[in-house]
C-alpha cells in the first residue's frame, strides 16, 4: 500500500505502481480461481497488460508480460540471468501471505512459480 501512496504523490497523478497493478491482478486471479495459481496470475496479468492498465513496468516484467501476450507459457515467460532478480515478485507477495506457508515445501514450489512468473531469478 505504500507502494501505491508513494507513487501516487511521487507523480502527482492519480496512477498505481506497476507493482501495485500487479498485486492488483494478482489479487483478481486469487478471488476469480480461490486459490494462488500460477496459470490464473498470469492469465490475469496478461488480460491488464493487453487492456493497457500496466504502466511502468521494468525490463524482466515487460519482457513477461509480452512473452505472455504472444502466447508463452507462464513457466517461460521472461527473463532470466542476473538482470530477472528485480524485486517486483516481492513487491505482489502480501496477498499470498494469506494462503501460503512457506514453512511447507509445497507451498513453497507454488511460492516460487508465482514469482518465476516475471523473475527467473532465485534471488527474486
Amino acid at each position: 500500500m505504500g507502494d501505491a501512496l508513494g507513487g501516487i504523490a511521487e507523480r502527482s497523478a492519480k496512477t498505481l505502481s506497476d507493482d501495485t497493478q500487479l498485486t492488483l491482478a494478482t489479487c483478481e486471479a486469487i478471488l476469480a480461481a480461490g486459490r494462488p495459481d500460477p496459470g490464473a496470475i498470469a492469465a490475469r496479468m496478461r488480460a491488464w497488460f493487453a487492456a493497457g492498465e500496466i504502466t511502468g513496468v521494468g525490463s524482466s516484467t515487460l519482457k513477461a508480460l509480452r512473452d505472455l501476450e504472444a502466447g508463452a507459457h507462464w513457466a517461460l515467460a521472461g527473463a532470466r540471468g542476473e538482470r530477472a532478480a528485480g524485486n517486483g515478485a516481492a513487491m505482489r507477495a502480501a496477498p499470498l501471505a494469506f494462503f501460503l506457508d512457506p514453512a511447507n515445501a509445497e507451498n513453497r514450489v507454488r511460492l516460487r512459480d508465482i514469482a518465476r512468473i516475471t523473475h527467473h531469478h532465485d534471488g527474486a
